[in-house]
């Protein structure tokens, strides 16, 4: 498996993506058709491996030209350029190569949980890692590989084994205790982390569309990396990455699968007595898995007599390019009180967007989440988004690459403010966050954004 190289979508240099761009410029106010064409096109271009392998994210522009050194807290059993990260999945594990786990797009009837290991570089030390990632232009190569994985073990599969009793079915004993002894090793590994740091918190990264299990480690590790290195680092990573020009409906109704065994891992991670928040990140499709598993974790509360109440120890719910229908994020998140369930929903967005752009396009929506303006909101929602503190939308006016959606890591302006907003927890237009609103509504961020000012 080592020999995989992660996958994202690929580089502008990437042929397909050209041959995609000018289909869809011919396109332009042609039938129906020609715009099938230009969207087989990108979804084969989706499907395949850029030219290179990928690198270290560019360093955000919090981190450039400052005096203050944001590594030199990191506990001194992290100062690696090998990133350890704890992963949970539903992956099928369909094969082991050197011994290792390999998990495909596949699904499996239970999650599994591990340890995954990327390394930033080859021979590279702890000091010109951090030089690197605080450089604007870089002179070493840091290429991102995973170097190991290791699963440690597997929750049983679901659903449990029932028995009748006068109740109706109910699960048996014996795995009933199978189920528990799975969480509470899976608990074990988080405290054991958690012993590392000095941050008691959790950061569980949920990926998107198309993306297989190695690169959801790697950018998973990138951002912790930024972070820097506190707390610890998870990542949920569901059966995405069936490739081909079916892959976006067969990842689509996987992400529908795992939302049971997210809230499952969401609930265990929750019950670790020494873990004080969980912060999930969620990107692309991963945002409709992460907001539909806390809109049901909520439902599950009132339904016990909580009432509104936070669930999971939910910090920060973040949806980044969230590839949602705008009216069924209307229901979902909002009519259903999610933004009361968590400490803070923030909402990054990018008109741009060409991936959900075409996402939108094929499954003839007004508009998606990712890619809101203004004048898609109405007066009754205006008037709740200027006065509510917890629930902010962050549009991303500023450069990337041809699809536009993997800006989140590959911009160091929008890299900037999702860093501070996980490591200093304040609200957009803070003083951490010195964001402005557009239109007295969205706040903004432009390519220069925390960026150092000129000497």
């Amino acid at each position: 498996m080592s020999d995989n190289r992660l996958r994202d979508h690929p580089t502008p240099a990437h042929p397909l993506v050209c041959l995609a761009g000018a289909a869809i410029a011919r396109c332009a106010g042609r039938p129906r058709q020609a715009w099938l064409a230009a969207a087989v096109l990108l979804l084969l271009m989706l499907s395949g491996a850029g030219c290179s392998g990928p690198r270290l994210m560019p360093t955000p522009n919090v981190y450039r030209g400052r005096a203050e050194d944001p590594f030199a807290s990191v506990p001194a059993v992290f100062q690696t350029n090998v990133v350890d990260l704890l992963y949970v999945t539903d992956r099928r594990l369909e094969r082991a190569v050197d011994a290792r786990p390999a998990y495909t797009h596949g699904r499996s009837p239970q999650l599994a949980y591990g340890t995954g290991q990327v390394r930033f570089g080859g021979e590279v030390t702890w000091e010109r890692l951090v030089a690197e990632s605080r450089s604007t232009s870089r002179t070493t190569r840091l290429p991102i590989r995973v170097v190991w994985v290791q699963e440690l073990g597997q929750f049983p599969p679901l659903p449990p084994a029932p028995e009748p009793t006068p109740l109706g079915l109910r699960p048996t004993p014996g795995s009933l205790e199978r189920s528990q002894r799975a969480v509470s090793g899976f608990q074990r590994e988080v405290e054991r982390r958690l012993a590392l740091t000095p941050r008691k918190e959790a950061f569980v990264y949920v990926h998107g569309f198309n993306n297989d299990f190695e690169w959801a480690l790697g950018v998973a590790a990138q951002l912790w990396h930024f972070l820097p290195r506190a707390g610890v680092p998870i990542v949920y990573s569901w059966p995405a990455g069936h490739g081909g020009i079916r892959g976006y409906t067969y990842d689509r109704e996987s992400s529908e699968i795992t939302v049971y065994h997210l809230k499952q891992m969401l609930r265990a991670l929750a019950a670790c007595p020494n873990l004080e928040r969980v912060h999930l990140i969620a990107h692309s499709r991963g945002t409709d898995v992460a907001s539909s598993a806390v809109r049901e974790l909520l439902i599950e509360a009132r339904g016990s007599g909580a009432g509104l109440t936070r669930v999971a120890k939910l910090e920060n719910l973040v949806l980044i390019a969230p590839d949602l229908d705008l009216e069924v994020a209307a229901q979902r998140i909002a009519a259903e009180g999610v933004p009361l369930a968590v400490g803070r929903l923030t909402v990054y967005v990018r008109e741009k967007d060409r991936a959900i752009g075409l996402a939108n396009w094929l499954f003839e929506g007004i508009r998606r989440l990712g890619q809101v303006r203004v004048q898609d909101f109405t007066e009754a929602q205006r008037y709740y988004m200027r006065r509510a503190r917890s629930v902010q939308f962050v549009d991303a006016r500023v450069k990337a690459d041809f699809l536009g959606h993997g800006y989140f890591h590959s911009n160091p302006a929008v890299s900037s403010d999702l860093l501070q907003l996980l490591r200093e927890n304040c609200d957009a237009g803070s003083d951490c966050r010195p964001l402005v609103r557009a239109e007295d509504l969205l706040w903004k961020i432009k390519d220069d954004y925390l960026a150092p000012l000129p000497r």
